[in-house]
């Protein structure tokens, strides 16, 4: 299982490249390529012709290679930009004169600052570490373009292996014409299945972020029929093994964060099995949570629990259970400190005898602040002082969609869900099956319940309306016209 603050930065950074910096890569690796298929063999006449036109174009900068002292010029990258190959014309050698003189035009033009440093403009914007903005690579020139390419590589082999539970034996014989939709939805051609000999070709349902990873991954890749594969000549035919993907994009993102901005991934064990086992264990206990990537995880659950699994797998994880429990107590109390704010700047925060405690207890919360404040313990206009006291007071409040529950666990007076009720043993809450929120005194009905509400009744009239209606039928949906009238009461006469 891959420890939760590991695979946090590890999804964010794998998809950060394929999201962010994947375009620039892309763009300039076809920039690149074309570049190299337009050079012409010149002669040296025809070459200087050319160099002198592309000196007096004012648009045209000289490319150095990064801003660490003084700028150096590329002069193999300075030739693929005028159009031809350094190789076959040796154009800027510094055993003849002419070459000579050919590079002091050149450095004249760095000197007066029409310089490049990267194949492409307009890279990607990042916020670093220091605080400064900037472009999340400072060079990228084709010796640099090949170390991203890989990089970008393992990110999409890393994110596909983290969110659609595939096998790595299955990611890595995904060919080039994979992506398919199957039954309407995107799904991923695979030719291998576990113990099923007699099915050669799976479908694999993903979600669309890994439909992106893949076609990246294809666009890099130089081999004729696989999507994962080498992505340079120097490596055509190899240079890829799962592990060593992992271990060197973890590496690459920790030594460059400094300017891509990413967070620091920690050392710890991750192998391809790992990534499946962690994603089936988040499906079966948190699929609604928000793992990672600003994406929520039910969308990839939801696919990768529509393809086969091994119930194996999903062994619960006593790291991701701390980690995942601390989260949605930070989120429940964030809403709860909304709920303050708004009800400091007299906004409604809800109707019923609930909202009144809730208001109580806030108006409370505000009254000792002020306390404090007068004696000058707190600062004055410091809104912490009265979160900080709000996140002490511990108020209990439930979170749902036609009301919200303010039961106290060690006081549940009042809660109609637990009257003539036979709690089980070990429960501890509300019932919340039994919830009758128009009538406990524990219940919210909030601002945003209401339209809920409204239309529950202008549903229920409908169909007290319909002149064939059973008479029981009929009483029992007047019973629940009233308990709808109730709560819409309470916001009338608030």
């Amino acid at each position: 299982m891959i420890r939760p603050e590991t695979w946090f930065p590890l999804v964010r950074a794998a998809w950060a490249y394929i999201n962010d910096f994947g375009p620039d890569i892309l763009r300039a690796l076809d920039h690149w390529r074309r570049l190299q298929a337009e050079a012409l063999p010149l002669s040296t006449a025809e070459a200087d012709t050319r160099f002198t036109a592309w000196v007096a174009d004012p648009g045209n900068r000289v490319p150095v290679h990064q801003l660490t002292g003084k700028p150096t010029v590329n002069w193999q990258l300075l030739t693929f930009l005028m159009g031809f190959e350094s190789r076959k014309v040796a154009f800027f050698t510094k055993q003849k004169r002419i070459g000579l003189a050919r590079r002091a035009v050149a450095e004249r033009l760095v000197a007066e600052g029409r310089i490049r440093t990267s194949l492409i403009d307009g890279l990607c914007e990042v916020t670093r570490p220091d605080g400064s903005r900037g472009p999340w690579h400072d060079s990228l020139q084709p010796r640099e373009l090949a170390v991203e390419c890989l990089a970008l590589r393992n990110a999409c082999y890393v994110f596909v292996a983290a969110l659609s539970m595939m096998r790595d034996c299955e990611i890595r014989e995904i060919t080039k014409d994979a992506l398919t939709e199957y039954f309407g939805t995107p799904a991923v051609k695979s030719v291998k299945r576990k113990l099923d000999p007699d099915l050669p070709t799976a479908h694999w349902w993903i979600i669309a972020p890994v439909a992106q990873a893949i076609e990246t991954a294809v666009h890099l890749s130089m081999s004729d029929t696989l999507a994962f594969a080498a992505v340079t000549p120097r490596f055509h035919g190899s240079g890829f093994t799962s592990q060593t993907a992992i271990r060197c994009f973890i590496q690459h993102v920790n030594r460059h964060r400094s300017l891509t901005g990413l967070a620091e991934i920690p050392s710890s064990k991750v192998t391809p099995h790992m990534f499946r086992r962690t994603m089936a264990m988040l499906t079966r206990d948190y699929p609604g949570s928000e793992i990672a990537v600003g994406m929520q995880l039910k969308h990839a659950a939801t696919r990768a629990l529509a393809n086969r699994w091994t119930q194996g797998y999903m062994d619960h994880d006593p790291s991701w259970a701390r980690l995942l429990t601390t989260a949605i107590a930070e989120r429940r109390f964030q809403r709860l400190r909304d709920l303050f704010d708004a009800d400091s700047r007299g906004e409604a925060i809800g109707f019923g005898p609930g909202a009144d405690q809730m208001r109580s207890a806030f108006a409370a919360v505000r009254e000792k602040a002020e306390a404090l404040r007068a004696n000058g313990k707190a600062q004055r206009g410091d809104v912490r002082v009265e979160h900080d006291l709000l996140k002490r007071m511990h108020l209990s409040i439930r979170f749902g969609k036609l009301n919200h529950c303010t039961m106290d666990e060690n006081n549940p007076v009042g809660a109609k869900c637990l009257e003539d009720a036979i709690v089980p043993p070990g429960h501890r809450g509300p019932l919340i099956d039994r919830c009758q929120p128009a009538r406990c005194s524990n219940s919210i009905i909030a601002p945003e319940h209401l339209p809920i509400w409204k239309a529950e009744h202008d549903s229920l009239s409908r169909l007290r309306d319909q002149p064939r209606l059973p008479p029981n039928r009929r009483a029992a949906i007047d019973e629940q016209i009233r308990d709808v009238e109730l709560a819409l009461r309470k916001a009338d006469g608030a």
